[in-house]
């Protein structure tokens, strides 16, 4: 395991801005940041080793739908597949770095510092006798939609041979804290290691904490007969997935969905050709939209390529939907549609980017948001603050309730309350308080789902009537922020979220949607589901302010504690193990504010912090 002296990263500051007092309290506002675990799909695949090796060529574009790696070519399930990270990729699908776990939980809560995160392990690959030389390519990413890996962070490439017994490092790229293109890497593999059960690995280097300092890799290609120039192949992609249905939501109530205004009369489809122009000749725009099997719209003999000459970018079409309507339904229901293209002469091994689906649900609710936070979006000193969204509705209805995604971040929020608020539109900004719920809720998590169920009132029969315009979201009742799941593919333009108070708000300066989601007429089945909460750790520090010790009480049983201690410039100025239950304070240590940290090491819970008054 790679590990450095621990570091201050920007996420820690944004922390130390949360926590330390000021003498003139600040102005609320808005910040994005990484989250400490995600909802993970249950794994119906066992990861093993393969008892034979695998032959040449060896290629994952990650376009499956699953979020787990595909267990013929990786040994283990580490890293995120996903189609909503990456930023004009080469194909739809990229495997996301980042400091969670298989089962989406922060390997270390609280841990900043640079360490081994995420790591991507090839099955064992047959190099025996390569018909030429062999090369491994692949493109990668910083950040993308999420986390920008800082300066000492990194991601590295690394080989192995049963006969060498060692992993070997061969590549390594650098955090990167600026919006960069997928770029490719091409890498000779020696004749040292042209033997049976080679394998390759790549590592994330970064934060423990979570989704934090993240890469995109995409398009993964082991192969013989190639050089330093091979760096085209022939495969035309779609690069990002199926849009909505709906012209303006990625989700509306059934029983608003009542004629085709709701509908896209067309959408927009991304997709690159990854070639030479030696297959430029394909047909775009060739659709089905159903119901069930019941075919509501369909094209089978496509347009030509408007973008003909353009090669190795992401390029775009506009496809002309015919009229499509279910009917009137008397109840849930899902339209299913996919796109795809043809004419391209293609590597089969990679024909599952050739085609893109999308279901679209409805339920009970509106919904911005298509499902994925990339990241969390928090407001700082918003105490009695509310986190605004405008919706435009087909139809004035009864309000149940949000559906609501928090994210566990850089705070404990168990006991941070909320009540929910719904707002009338004055001309695009919020205007008179319609309703506030009367009582208040605590965020909840789920392994399972991103959304929970928050009813308008205690007796979840209560309703409120809304028009056609309005804004809905949460107030806070402490100061400490509630990070909301915040999608950044679905762009905030122009923009409808606002924070603040009701006579001082703010306009959001993002271009993301807040995942919140109201809900109409009827109370979902899973509302009443209780999840648990991952707890900080129960101790209290004394006295505050200090001289020369401090003292910690520990209710924690088994645990062994450690501590940081950093100045209001971010910078580590003592750490070290809390010995018999006391913190000797260094007397070089000026009199001043600082940051104490306290941490589990065996990481299962979240850490304690509180600000720190020395005077001597």
């Amino acid at each position: 395991m790679q590990q450095s002296l621990p570091i201050v990263s920007s996420k820690i500051w944004c922390l130390f801005l949360c926590l330390v007092t000021l003498t003139v309290k600040g102005q609320p506002h808005e910040r994005l940041t990484g989250y400490s675990s995600r909802p993970q799909e249950a794994s119906s695949i066992k990861h093993y080793k393969k008892t034979a090796s695998l032959d040449l060529p060896v290629i994952d574009d990650f376009s499956y739908r699953s979020h787990i790696p595909e267990s013929t070519i990786w040994e283990d399930q580490n890293v995120y597949i996903n189609q909503t990270f990456g930023i004009s990729p080469p194909s739809i699908g990229v495997a996301t770095f980042d400091g969670l776990d298989e089962n989406g939980h922060a390997y270390e809560l609280g841990k900043f510092g640079v360490d081994t995160a995420d790591i991507l392990t090839s099955q064992p690959i047959d190099l025996r006798n390569p018909g030429d030389s062999v090369y491994l390519s692949f493109f990668w990413q910083a950040a993308g939609l999420g986390e920008f890996p800082e300066t000492g962070d990194s991601l590295t490439l690394y080989f192995y041979t049963p006969q060498s017994a060692e992993w070997a490092r061969i590549w390594s790229i650098s955090g990167i804290d600026s919006i960069t293109d997928f770029t490719q890497e091409m890498i000779p593999v020696p004749d040292a290691y042209h033997k049976d059960n080679f394998q390759f690995r790549l590592i994330s280097y970064g934060a423990q904490a979570g989704a934090f300092d993240m890469w995109q890799l995409d398009y993964v290609r082991l192969d013989d007969g190639r050089s330093f120039a091979d760096t085209l192949f022939d495969d035309v992609a779609f690069t990002r997935p199926h849009p909505s249905l709906l012209s303006e939501y990625a989700a509306i109530p059934w029983f608003h969905y009542t004629s085709n205004a709701a509908n896209k009369a067309n959408s927009n489809f991304y997709y690159r050709k990854n070639n030479d122009g030696a297959s430029q000749n394909i047909n775009l725009c060739l659709y089905e939209i159903m119901l069930g099997s019941n075919v509501l719209a369909s094209e089978y003999q496509g347009q030509p390529d408007p973008n003909s000459p353009a090669l190795n970018v992401e390029n775009v079409y506009n496809c002309l939907f015919d009229p499509f309507f279910p009917g009137a339904q008397s109840g849930e229901f899902v339209l299913t549609a996919y796109q795809t293209h043809e004419g391209s002469n293609e590597d089969p091994l990679t024909e599952t980017n050739d085609t893109i689906w999308h279901e679209q649900h409805f339920k009970n609710y509106y919904a911005y948001d298509d499902g994925s936070a990339e990241q969390a979006y928090l407001v700082d000193d918003n105490g009695g603050g509310f986190m605004l969204q405008k919706y435009e509705i087909a139809q004035a209805d009864d309000l149940r309730g949000l559906y609501l995604y928090f994210l566990p971040s850089e705070y404990d929020i168990e006991q941070n309350e909320f009540t929910i608020v719904v707002y009338e539109n004055n001309n695009g900004v919020p205007g008179s308080l319609i309703y506030e719920s009367d009582t208040t809720h605590t965020p909840h998590y789920t392994t399972s789902n991103f959304y929970l169920a928050y009813p308008i009132a205690q007796d979840t029969s209560v309703s409120v009537q809304v028009g056609t315009s309005f804004f809905a979201g949460i107030k806070q009742v402490k100061n400490t922020p509630l990070p909301i799941g915040y999608d950044a593919n679905t762009l905030n333009f122009p923009p409808i979220i606002f924070y603040g108070k009701p006579n001082d708000y703010y306009q959001s300066s993002l271009r993301g949607k807040l995942m919140i989601r109201p809900y109409f007429r009827y109370t979902p089945k899973d509302f009443s589901i209780s999840y648990p909460i991952a707890t900080a750790l129960d101790i209290q520090v004394y006295p505050n302010p200090a001289s020369s010790h401090v003292f910690v009480k520990n209710n924690e049983e088994n645990s062994q504690l450690q501590y940081s201690l950093y100045n209001l410039s971010g910078q580590l100025v003592d750490n070290g193990e809390v010995s018999n239950s006391a913190i000797r304070l260094q007397a070089h240590l000026n009199d001043g504010v600082y940051v104490l940290r306290i941490v589990d090491s065996n990481g299962k819970k979240a850490p304690y912090t509180q600000k720190l008054i020395l005077r001597k």
